[in-house]
C-alpha cells in the first residue's frame, strides 16, 4: 500500500485508478504532455517555446549592439591608443608608489591598529 498525498489525484477504487492525467504509484506523476501544478496536472501549452523565443530575441539584441559597437569603434580607435598609454602610465606609477611605501619602516598608532583589528 502507498499513501496518496492528495484525494484529488487518487479518487480510490481499483489499483491504478488515478484521476485524470495522472499515473504511477500514488498517482504522483503526470502523463506525457502535462506538468504538475500544485495538486493537479495541467496541459503543457505555448510556454514550451518561450525559451526559444527568448534566445532568439537575445541573439538579435546582442547582434544589434555588436553592430553599433563596431560602428562606434571606428571613430574612437585613435583615442583608445592614447587612453591605453595613459592607463599603463597610471598603473606603473601606482605600483612604484606601493613599492616605495612598502619599503618604509612605519609603525601605525596603537589606536589605529585596534580599529583595524575590529574588522578582522
Amino acid at each position: 500500500m502507498f499513501k496518496c498525498e492528495s484525494l484529488e489525484r487518487c479518487p480510490g477504487g481499483p489499483p491504478g485508478g488515478c484521476s485524470k492525467n495522472t499515473i504511477g504509484i500514488s498517482c504522483a506523476k503526470c502523463v506525457s504532455g502535462f506538468y504538475r501544478s500544485g495538486r493537479s496536472c495541467k496541459p503543457c501549452g505555448a510556454f514550451v517555446y518561450v525559451p526559444l523565443v527568448a534566445y532568439f530575441v537575445g541573439f538579435l539584441i546582442i547582434g544589434a549592439l555588436r553592430m553599433l559597437w563596431s560602428q562606434r569603434a571606428a571613430h574612437v580607435e585613435v583615442a583608445e591608443g592614447v587612453l591605453a598609454s595613459i592607463t599603463v602610465g597610471v598603473m606603473l606609477n601606482f605600483v612604484q608608489g606601493l613599492g616605495i611605501i612598502s619599503s618604509l619602516n612605519f609603525e601605525f598608532p596603537v589606536g589605529l591598529l585596534e580599529f583595524f583589528a575590529a574588522f578582522k
